[in-house]
């Protein structure tokens, strides 16, 4: 089994890595990268954009909305408007449940909305569950830089 490609964008320390502890004990192998801020990120994934279709994307982006220099909800934005990288999910991660946030970033485009717990062993709890569903029930797009990998009449 190869290994899922998860790139986080994540400031707060604490939270960062007890994410990559969960996503790394999986029985599924990952490979987790992480951004600071939402400016290294869209820095980043757009330098492996631009490399080409031998260097491979994250098949899956865990985004914190609470970020500085460019939060979380316009880097999804910017994501979700490039025609590559608008097909890697995204699962935003807020402390805030605010209805109007949560809207929006469905709007533009996010696969998943999870409320970051106060809890630690509740936000353990929901990581795991998030990496058995992302990692082990869900079949995730091939994304190379600029190209799918997908064969065609292989259904």
């Amino acid at each position: 089994m190869r290994p899922l490609r998860i790139l986080i964008a994540e400031d707060n320390d604490d939270h960062a890595e007890l994410i990559m502890d969960v996503l790394e004990e999986s029985s599924c192998p990952s490979v987790v990268d992480r951004k600071i801020n939402g400016r290294d990120l869209l820095d980043y994934i757009e330098l492996l954009a631009a490399a080409g279709p031998t260097v491979p994307l994250p098949e899956l982006i865990l985004l914190d909305i609470k970020m500085p220099l460019v939060n979380g909800i316009s880097a999804l934005e910017h994501l979700k408007k490039h025609p590559t990288l608008k097909k890697i999910p995204v699962i935003m991660l807020s402390t805030s449940a605010n209805a109007q946030e949560v809207e929006r970033c469905y709007e533009l485009g996010a696969n998943s909305y999870i409320v970051k717990p106060f809890d630690h062993t509740e936000f353990e709890d929901k990581l795991r569950n998030l990496r058995g569903y992302w990692s082990e029930t869900t079949l995730l797009p091939q994304i190379v830089s600029g190209a799918m990998n997908d064969k065609p009449g292989s259904d």
